[in-house]
């Protein structure tokens, strides 16, 4: 009998505690204020997005133009690189060796790597502005930049060779030959300036 009293005693007093939860009123709050937070993080957070994705680009095309640079010097040919900002994936970058002597012969040319620089949003750009599509630029031997296929510089006293810029939303970021001998470094913002 004692024990008949514990075992009510202990199952039946959770039955006032039945109607334990959240209310709707609670509920509406919370999804409210996580509404708020996300609406008021997500501009930042695709800022930070983008920010990462043109770096990302601009450092692809920075160890593509290194490494055709590099192959030139040590096999002593003419490499380079192609920049295509209107293929269909989205602007590429690709790694070229030329084959022959005629180095305005695309069938001289071969390929040996392409990347696709992260979507179709991206804007690829050169200062001075090379009119022909796609863009190239090419190492002599020596790594130096083979002029014959530079844009024509119209200021001879700027403090740079010439620059690739890629951009997105106001994201801005760029490659910078800052001599003829192929000296490169990478740049952002104001440093992409003309």
């Amino acid at each position: 009998m004692k024990h008949d009293w514990w075992v009510k005693k202990t199952f039946l007093s959770n039955e006032n505690n039945v109607s334990a939860g959240f209310t709707l009123t609670e509920l509406i709050v919370v999804v409210v204020l996580a509404g708020t937070l996300a609406a008021i993080a997500a501009p930042g957070w695709l800022t930070f997005m983008n920010r990462q994705k043109v770096s990302t680009a601009n450092k692809e095309i920075f160890q593509v133009m290194r490494e055709a640079q590099s192959n030139a010097i040590a096999k002593r040919a003419t490499y380079g690189v192609v920049l295509d900002p209107d293929d269909p994936r989205g602007p590429t970058i690709t790694q070229f060796s030329a084959k022959g002597q005629d180095l305005t012969d695309p069938t001289q040319l071969s390929e040996l790597s392409t990347i696709v620089l992260g979507g179709e949003n991206f804007e690829l750009t050169t200062i001075p502005p090379n009119n022909t599509n796609p863009i190239q630029y090419r190492f002599n031997f020596d790594g130096s930049v083979s002029q014959d296929f530079l844009p024509d510089r119209d200021d001879e006293n700027a403090e740079y060779a010439y620059k690739i810029e890629i951009s997105r939303d106001g994201i801005r970021r760029c490659i910078i030959v800052d001599t003829l001998l192929g000296a490169m470094s990478e740049g952002s913002d104001d440093e992409c300036d003309a």
